[in-house]
């Protein structure tokens, strides 16, 4: 099944917006980032599919992490987001669809 990542996505009374930046990874060996202030979470688009949903999936975990103040340490926020990916994506045959926000 496929599923369309959106463009902007909600946490709490949060909306972050979801853009692709090709900077990340070269200037700030970064795949991800998620910016609260400004409201935007940024992936590097030429990871492959699977790391694109992990980055996601972390850097939405930071936001819950944040809008919630869960206290989670930055090494379980990576092993979650791992977790949901391998899940909706081995277990469930999930694909995602990037094509709205690339």
């Amino acid at each position: 099944m496929k599923v369309k990542i959106p463009r902007r996505v909600t946490v709490g009374a949060y909306e972050y917006e979801l853009r692709m930046v090709d900077t990340l990874l070269r200037d700030d060996r970064l795949l991800g980032r998620c910016n609260s202030d400004t409201g935007i979470i940024e992936i590097e688009p030429s990871a492959n599919t699977n790391i694109r949903a992990v980055t996601l999936f972390h850097e939405i975990i930071e936001a819950i992490n944040l809008c919630y103040s869960c206290k989670m340490e930055h090494d379980d926020i990576d092993r979650m987001a791992h977790g949901l990916a391998a899940t909706l994506q081995r277990d469930l045959g999930i694909e995602f669809d990037w094509e709205d926000i690339e």
